[in-house]
């Protein structure tokens, strides 16, 4: 570092520290931690044992009957809404008067 009139010139050739390049390697480490990140935790996917694939089977699919036993309820309470609905629109409109 060379001093010239009281301050110190300190030159970087290699690496310009500027805002945009500083944001580009955090931007670039963020991804490449995201990446580890994710290679982890399919790693730790493919060394699950039988017993413990077979109860994330199990859990699941109890999860997936559950959510269609009560969406099938849903459903027939929107159909038997709508039914209800026509049939009262198909009364009121037989009723009004013939011009």
């Amino acid at each position: 570092m060379q001093s010239q009139g009281g301050f110190r010139q300190c030159h970087i050739p290699t690496l310009l520290l500027t805002v945009g390049g500083i944001q580009g390697l955090l931007e670039k480490r963020i991804s490449f931690v995201n990446d580890l990140k994710a290679a982890v935790e399919a790693e730790q996917l493919l060394k699950l044992s039988q017993d413990q694939v077979d109860a994330v089977k199990r859990t699941l699919a109890n999860e997936l009957k559950r959510e269609s036993r009560s969406s099938f309820w849903k459903s027939v309470a929107v159909n038997f809404l709508f039914f209800i609905g026509g049939a009262i629109v198909s009364y009121i409109v037989s009723k009004l008067p013939q011009s």
